[in-house]
């Protein structure tokens, strides 16, 4: 064996002490990384339980919802929900181009076609002042719009962006209207004062944000459907900071979310997986639970909303259900839709904590109140 030179020597030893301080560095940033860089691959959602619903503890009805004079469609009557401060209930009606309303205290629908054709009215939420906020889809017309009730008249504002794709809306407390830009990388803002619109970019490119709720000091939450990330935008100062989902790779799919009243975690819909995650932003730490298994499927839960009492609802495509989860039993109590292919979406609660949901395939409104 011919004896290594000089120059190999020290070529070897610099060699050897990169490694050492590459392996180093490695292992003091699995120790130090919080959040999906201390979890990666060891993320996995847990087994749950479940039960049926006591068909005694609940009553579920059904309103076939009405087509449209003027676009009529077998399905796809409705998409989103919200419930305004005086009780009716409005949904937007994505493939009919309008805005539906049902009164319950005399179970009687209204229709009203948006001013602008093939507009896709998507993300709707009522305001404290009565308003009703929609989101138009359709494109290139891609605008925001208002609805009055009382004057039933309708106010449109165009996005400066063409194609950013307003989404999913949600109304602040202090009567700001927000909104994600699910093809435009972003969220925007309405000052119903002024009618001005503000955008902020989400750092990450084709992320498809999504949901979209306000947390407890004003922030705005965002999941990313594509770029599976959680954001949180700050409209005071214009900062914008994502977290990577654990297995963000191997794409759950961020789609819906909701924000605990009491802690303030997010809680979202890993849409691919058929499994619902928790993140808590103040430990940067996440959870996954497994969807019950209904009809054989735990495929596509869809949305999910708290009630008043703090009780965390889920939809889910797949299994044809609404679902109760109790997260310190793991457990799932399962309310079947009556009509098959009840593809509900967003939920609302009234004030006596009734669930409503309109499907998009099965025209239908449910009327769910457990007891």
């Amino acid at each position: 064996m011919v004896p290594p030179n000089g120059r190999w020597l020290a070529r070897h030893d610099r060699v050897v002490a990169c490694l050492a301080l590459l392996l180093a560095s490695t292992l003091a940033f699995a120790i130090l990384a919080p959040g999906a860089a201390s979890q990666g691959a060891a993320y996995v959602p847990r087994p749950t339980t479940s039960t049926l619903a006591d068909p005694s503890s609940y009553s579920m009805r059904e309103f076939p919802l009405p087509p449209s004079d003027t676009n009529p469609t077998p399905a796809g009557r409705a998409h989103s929900i919200t419930v305004g401060p005086d009780g009716r209930v409005w949904y937007s009606g994505l493939n009919q181009g309008n805005l539906g309303m049902f009164d319950p205290a005399t179970e009687t629908f209204r229709l009203w076609d948006t001013p602008t054709p093939r507009s896709r009215p998507h993300g709707i939420q009522a305001a404290r002042d009565g308003m009703i906020w929609i989101t138009l889809t359709g494109l290139p017309q891609n605008k925001v719009a208002k609805f009055d009730p009382t004057t039933e008249t309708f106010t449109e504002y165009p996005m400066p962006r063409p194609n950013s794709y307003p989404h999913t809306v949600w109304v602040a407390r202090n009567g700001d209207i927000y909104f994600s830009f699910e093809y435009g990388d972003g969220v925007g803002r309405i000052d119903p004062a002024t009618g001005q619109v503000t955008e902020w970019a989400i750092p990450t490119h084709r992320s498809r944000p999504y949901g979209i709720e306000e947390g407890p000091d004003g922030a705005l939450w965002v999941v990313e459907f594509t770029g599976n990330k959680v954001a949180r935008l700050d409209p005071r100062t214009g900062e914008v900071r994502e977290w990577p989902h654990p297995r963000a790779a191997d794409d759950p799919g961020l789609r819906r979310l909701a924000i605990d009243p009491r802690d303030g975690a997010i809680w979202f819909v890993e849409h691919e997986w058929g499994s619902i995650g928790r993140f808590d932003p103040r430990t940067e730490s996440w959870q996954s639970w497994w969807m019950p298994e209904h009809n054989g499927s735990r495929e596509n839960p869809y949305a999910l909303n708290f009630d008043s009492k703090g009780q965390l609802w889920v939809n889910n495509f797949g299994g044809n259900y609404v679902a109760r989860f109790d997260p310190q039993a793991e457990h799932w109590t399962v309310y079947p839709y009556l009509s098959p292919n009840t593809t509900c979406r967003l939920m609302a609660f009234d004030a006596n904590d009734v669930l409503w949901c309109a499907s998009s395939a099965t025209p239908v409104l449910v009327r769910l109140e457990a007891r």
